[in-house]
């Protein structure tokens, strides 16, 4: 779809290990299709990749991880804009809160 729609050029994704890979941000989109479980591990990393005007969305978490995922991006002050749930898959899509990540 990237190069159906001309986007090659403005859009780069890249499939990477977590705990191993070189990450170098800010990115102003971060995606991250991670089981719940990761997500909680791997908040900080996330957030660190994602621009302070940034948005990041997760999925492949089961809508029961929701909540827990939910409050760990909360702790790092983002907050979730947006939850789609699909049967027992839940999506989301978080955004940094300036006032809360100052405070924290």
């Amino acid at each position: 779809n990237l190069h159906l729609n001309a986007l090659t050029p403005a859009i780069e994704l890249r499939q990477v290990d977590l705990e191993t890979a070189p990450l170098h941000g800010p990115f102003v989109v971060v995606l991250a299709n991670l089981t719940g479980g990761l997500l909680i591990r791997h908040v900080r990393t996330l957030l660190g990749l994602a621009a302070p005007d940034g948005i990041l969305t997760v999925s492949g978490l089961e809508a029961v991880e929701a909540d827990d995922v939910r409050e760990a991006f909360a702790v790092e002050g983002w907050d979730q804009d947006l939850r789609l749930d699909e049967e027992s898959w839940t999506g989301m899509a978080f955004t940094s809160n300036p006032i809360r990540s100052i405070t924290r």
